[in-house]
């Protein structure tokens, strides 16, 4: 799973741009039987994982805060930092 960053008030036009090509999953064929995205944000004070369940995780380094979407019914929650 690629990361890709963007301003939170570009994020809705780049995902529509982009869905099915830069942005995987899903691939152009499964947009319509894809789930639908769910909101998330986290404050994070100290090097935090961010954990997608069944998916994998990203490693959160500096303080600030993270706003992204996940598939509905795919719980994301954070932990300190493993590595």
């Amino acid at each position: 799973m690629l990361v890709h960053r963007t301003k939170l008030e570009k994020a809705d036009q780049f995902y529509e741009k982009h869905v099915g090509e830069l942005l995987q999953p899903p691939r152009k064929d499964e947009i319509d039987d894809f789930p639908e995205l769910v909101g998330f944000e986290f404050s994070i004070k100290e090097k935090t994982d961010i954990v997608f369940a069944g998916l994998g995780w990203i490693t959160v380094k500096d303080p600030g805060v993270v706003s992204g979407w996940a598939p509905k019914g795919v719980d994301v929650i954070t932990r300190k930092a493993l590595i």
